[in-house]
């Protein structure tokens, strides 16, 4: 498996819409390009969004793996699927290639799973060469499948935006016109209303109770939310609602669209993730490389840099935003000395590895 010319392909879902396992891909494709590597990408979304226009040449509808052979493969996923992993893992044994797993987080509750489930869940992994995990908690769920941890990386999702006019330009000139009419601007953003343990996973309901609170003290807030996909059309209507009988909704705007978010950090105050749950956010670690101070939930271990809160505590949430806002320029200067981690040499390193076995 020695090509002259480095072959992966990339399974997972590709933008639009924009997501934090998408974007990865996105500028992982870009990255590879540039070292010469031959990509091709396998999306995942195209199987549930029937008329789906792509017209990024490197992109492909995942059942067109089968014509994949002798290269790398490379599935992200946010959760275990093991009927997919069985599958590819057959599969790319027999097309002589080598495959590795980034969980970009990973939900599923090991130590509840019966002792047949995880003995499946070994034999399909033994087809797995490496795995990519973004935070200590995935890796010690693998290691108590058996997995060697010599074969699992921690690795933050996050890769560096690279800076394109059209991204801006893309964005709508009302959601402009906002921004330069408020102030102070927070973001925050979510792929899809989504509910983990009965609750508003991506915490917008709070974001919503936060601009009702913050108001009080600054009338001029603005509150840009980025939802490409709604999902639940029911709650969104609800929070709609929320908006509009508590007077914000001249102050909170959804950008539900599928635009790039960076733009919209870039022009930010402050970011907020509320989330109940979570794998390594890119949008946090992208918050930190603009210098953009974040106040995020503690329900994972989060990068050094961001201002935690306790998860689901309104009250807490919002100390520490108000925090920030007063104290604003020590916030920022605390994040001019912090580095960004260059994870796509680690993962080139596995890649180069891997190609010459």
């Amino acid at each position: 498996m020695n090509d002259q010319k480095m072959k992966v392909a990339l399974i997972g879902p590709f933008p639009p819409p924009y997501g934090g396992i998408s974007i990865h891909i996105q500028r992982l494709t870009k990255l590879l390009d540039e070292h010469n590597v031959q990509c091709t990408i396998y999306d995942t979304t195209q199987l549930l969004t029937a008329n789906k226009i792509n017209k990024d040449s490197h992109v492909k509808k995942l059942p067109k793996i089968i014509e994949f052979n002798k290269g790398i493969v490379h599935i992200h996923s946010a959760n275990f699927n093991l009927l997919k992993i069985f599958l590819l893992s057959n599969l790319l044994k027999i097309k002589n290639s080598k495959i590795i797993i980034t969980y970009h987080s990973f939900r599923n509750e090991i130590q509840k799973t019966d002792r047949l489930t995880k003995m499946i869940i070994r034999f399909c992994f033994t087809h797995v060469s490496h795995f990519f995990v973004v935070n200590q908690k995935i890796k010690e769920k693998l290691i108590t499948l058996g997995i060697e941890q010599e074969k699992i990386t921690v690795l933050p999702g996050f890769l560096p935006p690279v800076l394109l006019k059209k991204d801006i330009e893309d964005i709508p000139s009302d959601i402009w016109t906002f921004i330069e009419n408020h102030q102070p601007i927070i973001s925050a953003n979510a792929y899809k209303i989504v509910f983990y343990n009965n609750q508003d996973l991506y915490g917008i309901d709070m974001c919503i109770d936060l601009c009702i609170k913050l108001k009080k003290k600054y009338p001029q807030i603005g509150f840009v939310f980025c939802l490409p996909s709604i999902g639940d059309k029911k709650y969104f209507t609800q929070l709609k609602d929320k908006m509009i009988e508590n007077d914000i909704n001249n102050n909170f705007i959804f950008v539900t669209e599928p635009y790039q978010f960076y733009p919209i950090l870039m022009k930010s105050d402050l970011f907020v993730r509320p989330t109940n749950t979570d794998g390594d956010a890119i949008s946090i670690r992208e918050s930190i490389f603009y210098k953009i101070p974040s106040v995020v939930s503690n329900v994972v271990p989060r990068p050094q840099g961001t201002i935690l809160f306790h998860n689901r505590d309104m009250n807490d949430f919002t100390l520490k935003v108000e925090n920030v806002l007063k104290n604003y320029e020590n916030y920022k200067n605390e994040l001019e000395n912090l580095t960004t981690e260059n994870t796509f040499e680690k993962i080139m390193h596995i890649y180069q590895k891997l190609n010459k076995e």
